[in-house]
């Protein structure tokens, strides 16, 4: 970011008054705006039209690729900008393994996108390379072409993103086979509750789709998949070359694809078709704690591998079997927390500040899933005095307590975090930024674990749960008004960050949880339906590992009940 300073000097004569360029006197409230500039991220969910992509991840960089028939292939990505509006999106296509001898990059095409800044979703890119220019040079490489794409800034192509897949890496990869089947199937939604490349239906609202031959009399079966390729569900057609019904249920709003493909009597497999629509959300936001829709909180956990996992909250205090978010670690040492939805999707997000030393923002996807595709950092803006911004490393502890220092425009969750040996909080701000903060508690904080739990006593004020790791003590620190700061008469709403590190607003809510025997300690949100949030912790007994502890109004919790069998003593966090 570009640093302006205002220099003034003293006016020699009454002319100087005159000029525009002397020495003037600001107004009491004068404000210096600075624009800046970031680069674009670099693009991500690369596929083509037809599609691919070759499982959920790879786009025929790996092993394997799909080979397409005698058709137009149309480059697509998403791509984003954190400062929103216009980028220029470039593509290049070489024959593989020819990127750098003849014929070299032979298709080299800018696409001009605007993106907004406060949806981290992105937009599609997308250009159509000619099946002639394919067919023209599927000799060099054996009918294998290659492909990346590139994301840069239309005022300054200087800030450009890195390439997709990244520079020196393999590209995205397809055949071309002029003599494949080439004809794609027709895809129609019934009744049109989902009708193509426009909104449909509430999310969770069953639709029937139309599968058909698009006139290729020896189609006798279909294969389709909602958001995931290769399409691996079956439905065969009464007679051959003829169409078949199938009813999809999107349990997510946003954008989805349903990949279609056809097979012929010979089980020669046709292109994949991917139909593309748009679920409305019933604009509610989810409960707190809760990630997958289903209305129950859930809990995230680091596993003895270093990897993601998700449990979901079964209603009754219990969790589910796990869902693996991760492969490969990554997750060593992170600090997360989940409390708000940062993305404007009604949908609760994650953060996380990893072993890097970065806050890192995961949107989530309405069912609870949370990838590094997606992830962008959370920008800390400098403190307004020193001009210096929060170092995220430092962060000893954190958690996310909601909005509670609401205003009229937006919804932007605030942290509570704890640095060195004092308790801080972070106002959050849209499109993944937060205020480095202030002092709330000035010491004594470093040998706390922290704990949103939301509303415990209910008096309508966020509460703060922390566990002192040296006596064993629960507190549960309660959340006050804040007033009436502007004077206009009527109360802030919210709650005031200050008292949720005030020593003289806390109560001992529970003893004896010591690190030995409950080494990790989350707080789950309303886990059992009595409108109390509650807690869940691991154990040191080995067949009773995990522990729901209901939460109380007053006193101290309730009687911990066995949730959790064996393995969690090699779980490393939970939140």
């Amino acid at each position: 970011m570009d640093q302006h300073h205002l220099r003034s000097a003293r006016p020699q004569s009454a002319e100087d008054n005159k000029d525009s360029y002397s020495w003037k006197k600001f107004k009491p409230d004068a404000k210096l705006i600075v624009d800046f500039n970031r680069p674009p991220k670099a693009p991500w969910a690369l596929d083509t039209i037809p599609s691919t992509k070759v499982g959920a991840t790879e786009c025929g960089n790996g092993s394997s690729y799909v080979t397409l028939g005698n058709t137009d292939v149309t480059l697509t990505a998403q791509v984003w900008d954190p400062d929103g509006g216009d980028v220029n999106v470039q593509f290049h296509l070489w024959a593989t393994g020819k990127h750098d001898v003849s014929p070299g990059v032979f298709f080299d095409k800018k696409v001009k996108v605007t993106v907004s800044a406060s949806s981290s979703s992105g937009a599609p890119a997308k250009v159509t390379v000619p099946k002639a220019l394919l067919d023209q040079h599927k000799g060099a490489s054996g009918g294998q072409f290659s492909w990346k794409a590139q994301v840069e800034d239309v005022a300054d192509a200087g800030f450009a993103s890195d390439w997709t897949p990244t520079q020196g890496a393999p590209g995205c990869r397809f055949g071309f086979d002029p003599t494949a089947p080439s004809v794609m199937p027709t895809v129609q939604s019934k009744g049109n509750v989902y009708p193509e490349n426009a909104e449909g239906a509430l999310a969770r609202t069953p639709g029937a789709f139309v599968l058909g031959a698009n006139g290729v009399g020896d189609i006798t079966e279909y294969k389709w998949g909602l958001d995931r390729t290769p399409p691996n569900n079956s439905a065969k057609p009464a007679t051959a070359g003829g169409s078949v019904e199938v009813t999809v249920t999107p349990l997510t709003p946003g954008p989805h694809t349903l990949y279609v493909q056809a097979f012929d009597a010979g089980k020669n497999a046709g292109p994949v078709y991917p139909y593309r629509f748009y679920v409305k959300s019933p604009g509610v936001v989810d409960k707190p704690g809760d990630v997958n829709g289903d209305g129950l909180p859930d809990m995230f956990a680091v596993d003895g591998n270093d990897n993601l996992r998700l449990y979901g909250g079964t209603g009754d205090g219990a969790v589910a079997t796990s869902l693996t978010l991760s492969s490969g670690g990554g997750w060593a040492g992170a600090l997360m927390t989940h409390r708000g939805d940062w993305t404007e999707d009604f949908y609760e997000d994650l953060v996380a500040r990893k072993a890097d030393g970065k806050l890192w923002l995961y949107p989530n996807n309405g069912q609870g899933e949370f990838t590094e595709d997606t992830r962008q950092e959370v920008y800390v803006f400098p403190d307004d005095e020193t001009g210096v911004p929060t170092d995220t490393s430092a962060i000893r502890q954190i958690v996310s307590v909601g909005d509670i220092t609401p205003n009229t425009e937006s919804y932007n969750p605030d942290f509570v975090a704890v640095i060195g040996d004092q308790l801080w909080f972070l106002p959050g701000w849209s499109g993944g930024t937060v205020e480095s903060g202030y002092l709330i508690g000035s010491s004594g904080w470093e040998k706390m674990t922290l704990a949103s739990p939301g509303d415990v006593d209910g008096d309508g004020f966020v509460d703060l749960v922390a566990r002192d790791r040296t006596s064993g003590a629960l507190w549960l620190y309660h959340g006050k008004s804040r007033g009436d700061a502007d004077g206009d008469g009527v109360p802030d709403g919210g709650t005031d960050p200050g008292s949720l590190g005030h020593g003289s607003s806390r109560t001992q809510y529970a003893s004896g949880w010591t690190p030995a025997s409950r080494p990790l300690v989350t707080a789950s949100g309303d886990s059992d339906g009595d409108d109390v949030p509650d807690l869940w912790t691991t154990t040191s007994n080995t067949s009773a590992g995990l522990e729901f502890v209901p939460g109380r109004r007053t006193g101290p919790v309730g009687t911990p009940t066995a949730v959790g069998t064996t393995g969690w003593q090699a779980i490393k966090a939970i939140s």
